[in-house]
């Protein structure tokens, strides 16, 4: 009745706050500071009084709804839990880019890590583009869904990167990283991958990245700019000819974030990163798994069909899993759990070795 409730990020911790208005104007508080790891967020209120319902999610955390009144807080619902969360938990870490800029990421890590295995296997992700941020969710599908399950049971770690290009840090942060400056996107998420290897938390050869769409265009150009830095490699639903990706299925709609191929500048930027001409025959790349839908009419199939096709001819690992059906969400985890089982196969097998 009498607040307006807002939801405030700040390196990448989530602080509930409230604003009041009063005869001196506004006056803001604090409700709820969340732990790293966790989102916050005001899913109904009370129109006719001061009571809310609050949800919080994150990482280790199922889904729950609280109510928050002037009693105190009751939970009034959680989802299930899957997996065994008080082995793990969540770091906020700082990684520094190729140009001294600090990128923050998520670390979900084991408690408990055994020193003779040198290095902890570990997924990274991120996805870097059009504004998007990528908040804590338990098992959420950005992350792999529930098959992430599966990883998490064998000890292994996540990182989420929260690059430029994204909306982590507003619209400043995600036009640093449109059109020629796109690089700079792929710069930040190498220097998080570095940090987790110079730290001495990872080593390459247990280090696997994985994306969708503008996602799956972040994996394989990381992929294929620093090969020995990744063991493993998962591209889904990717843009990959980036010199033609507005002549692809709904590519034209997106020349704002990558620019007009069609501009001498712009050109001459897509193609310093487009994977799929700048894959060489006398470099070797880890494996890669690329999936894709023929129904895709968003980013199109012919993207990581090519993709596929030069890391073939490079003569290295790769397997492409085309459906005929799923459009552009050919790996939802909920719709697909054989697809998602299939990856999480290749990522333990390949990351996950003695």
């Amino acid at each position: 009745r009498s607040r307006v409730f807002f939801p405030v990020q700040a390196d990448l911790a989530v602080t509930l706050m409230a604003a009041r208005y009063g005869a001196n104007g506004w006056v803001i508080e604090q409700v709820e500071s969340a732990p790293a790891g966790i989102d916050l967020s005001v899913v109904a209120t009370d129109s006719s009084g001061e009571d809310i319902v609050m949800r919080r999610a994150g990482f280790l955390q199922p889904a729950a709804l609280d109510l928050v009144s002037s009693q105190g807080v009751r939970r009034l619902e959680e989802a299930r839990s899957i997996f065994d969360a008080s082995a793990y938990e969540v770091d906020i870490r700082t990684a520094r880019s190729s140009d001294g800029v600090a990128v923050d990421y998520y670390l979900v890590r084991p408690r408990q890590v055994d020193p003779s295995a040198k290095g902890v296997p570990t997924l990274i992700t991120g996805y870097g583009a059009f504004g998007i941020a990528l908040p804590p969710a338990y098992l959420g599908r950005a992350f792999g869904g529930e098959a992430l399950k599966l990883w998490f049971d064998r000890g292994g770690a996540l990182a989420v990167a929260a690059i430029r290009g994204g909306g982590e840090r507003g619209q400043t942060w995600h036009r640093a990283a449109v059109r020629e400056r796109r690089q700079v996107s792929y710069d930040d998420f190498i220097a998080v991958s570095q940090d987790l290897v110079t730290s001495g938390f990872t080593r390459p050869d247990r280090l696997g990245v994985f994306g969708t769409s503008n996602g799956g265009l972040l994996s394989a150009t990381v992929g294929v700019q620093r090969p020995e830095l990744y063991g493993a490699v998962v591209s889904d639903a990717p843009l990959a000819d980036m010199l033609r990706y507005d002549k692809i299925a709904m590519g034209a709609a997106w020349k704002d974030e990558y620019g007009d191929p069609a501009d001498p500048t712009i050109r001459k930027a897509l193609a310093a990163y487009s994977p799929v001409h700048n894959i060489r025959r006398d470099q070797h790349y880890p494996p890669f798994l690329i999936s894709v839908s023929t129904t895709d009419n968003r980013v199109g199939p012919a993207h990581a069909r090519k993709l596929a096709w030069r890391l073939q001819e490079a003569g290295d690992e790769v397997y492409l899993i085309e459906d005929e059906q799923g459009g552009h969400g050919v790996s939802d985890p909920l719709a697909r759990p054989d697809l998602m089982a299939l990856r999480m196969q290749f990522l333990i097998s390949r990351l996950m070795r003695p």
